[in-house]
C-alpha cells in the first residue's frame, strides 16, 4: 500500500518538478502553456489542474480562463472586469516555497489538506518554486492540486483488501511531514467497511485526530525510519 501511494505522489512531484524550469512558465506565458497543461491534467485524472502564481500569490489555473480583463487571473467573480484576484499569500506552502525562502533554494512540498479558494473543495497540492535562471531569484511557484475526493477514491482502490488482511482493528493513515492528517480510514461497524473520516470532511485534521498511542508510534518511526512500529489503542479494551 505505501509503495502505491507513493507512485502516486511522484508522477505529480515529477510534472512540477520538470514543468518549472521551462521557459514559458518561467516567463509566465500562461495563455501558451496552460491549455496543454490542462490537456494532460485531464488525461492524466488523478489531479485537478496546474496552477501558476507570482510573488504576490495572485495565480492562474489550467482549468479556468480566469478574468480575461485581468489577464487570467482567478479573482472572486471572473466575470466582473474589476473583481478582487484571489491570493494564494497565506497559504503555508506558499510562504515556504516563496516568502519565507530568502535563499532562494529549489524545493518541493506536498501541502497539508486545505480548502481550495477556487473551487471550495477540500484538496492537497504539490507545489516547487519557480526560479529565474537569469538572477537566481524565485519568481513564483508551480502547484498541481489533488482534490480529497480524487485521493479518496485512489485510497479506496488501493486499501480494499484491508478487511481480509487485517480484520476490523486496522487504522490507515497518511500524515505529512507538518503532522497535518491527510487521510484516517477506520472500520465503521454501520457499513461494515473501511471507511474515510478525514479526506470526506471540510475541515482539517491534525494529530488530535488520532489516538494517542498511535501518534507515539508515528513518531518513533519518523525517529528510526524502515523499522516497523505496533502501537496499543486503550479504547479497544487491551487489543491491539
Amino acid at each position: 500500500v505505501a509503495s502505491e501511494i507513493n507512485d502516486f505522489f511522484s508522477d505529480k512531484i515529477g510534472y512540477v518538478e520538470a514543468f518549472s524550469i521551462l521557459e514559458d512558465v518561467r516567463d509566465f506565458n500562461w495563455p501558451d502553456i496552460a491549455p496543454a497543461m490542462n490537456r494532460l491534467a485531464k488525461r492524466n485524472g488523478t489531479f485537478e489542474a496546474f496552477i501558476l502564481a507570482r510573488t504576490d500569490g495572485l495565480y492562474t489555473r489550467s482549468d479556468s480562463a480566469g478574468n480575461r480583463a485581468q489577464g487570467g487571473l482567478i479573482t472572486e467573480n471572473n466575470a466582473n472586469p474589476s473583481a478582487k484576484p484571489l491570493s494564494i499569500e497565506s497559504r503555508p506552502y506558499f510562504k515556504r516555497l516563496v516568502t519565507d525562502n530568502t535563499a532562494n533554494e529549489k524545493l518541493l512540498v506536498v501541502s497539508d489538506p486545505n480548502i481550495s479558494k477556487s473551487t471550495g473543495e477540500k484538496q492537497i497540492v504539490i507545489a516547487t518554486n519557480v526560479i529565474d535562471n537569469r538572477t537566481d531569484k524565485t519568481i513564483g511557484l508551480l502547484a498541481v492540486t489533488v482534490t480529497g475526493s480524487t485521493l479518496e477514491k485512489f485510497l479506496e482502490k488501493t486499501t480494499d483488501d484491508i478487511l481480509a488482511s487485517f480484520g476490523t482493528d486496522a487504522w490507515i493513515t497518511i500524515v505529512s511531514d507538518t503532522d497535518a492528517v491527510i487521510s484516517v480510514k477506520k472500520y465503521d461497524a454501520a457499513t461494515k467497511a473501511y471507511a474515510e473520516q478525514a479526506l470526506s470532511q471540510a475541515k482539517e485534521f491534525g494529530f488530535e485526530a488520532l489516538p494517542p498511542d498511535l501518534v507515539e508510534a508515528i513518531k518513533k518511526d519518523r525517529e528510526n525510519p524502515g523499522k516497523i512500529q505496533s502501537f496499543h489503542d486503550s479504547k479497544d479494551r487491551g487489543e491491539t
